[in-house]
């Protein structure tokens, strides 16, 4: 849930534009990533289960597919 800010989230191969007080689901086990696209700080909130939700790196085939993809690639640094 975004407080917030404006900002965007990569969720495994789809990217969403977010404004305070839009809710976005993450799948378990989804690459996901929080940018800020403002000016001011991006606050949310993101609840995880810390048993099932461990991070965990990605292999070099899921960033190479991300890196392919034209929606998600600008946001593989």
């Amino acid at each position: 849930m975004v407080l917030r800010g404006r900002g965007r989230a990569v969720v495994g191969h789809q990217v969403f534009d977010l404004v305070p007080f839009d809710l976005l689901y993450v799948p378990p086990n989804t690459p996901h990533r929080w940018l800020n696209e403002g000016e001011e700080p991006f606050g949310f909130l993101c609840p995880v289960d810390a048993a099932r939700d461990r991070p965990q790196p990605l292999s070099e085939a899921e960033w190479e597919a991300l890196r392919q993809n034209p929606v998600t690639a600008p946001y593989v640094f």
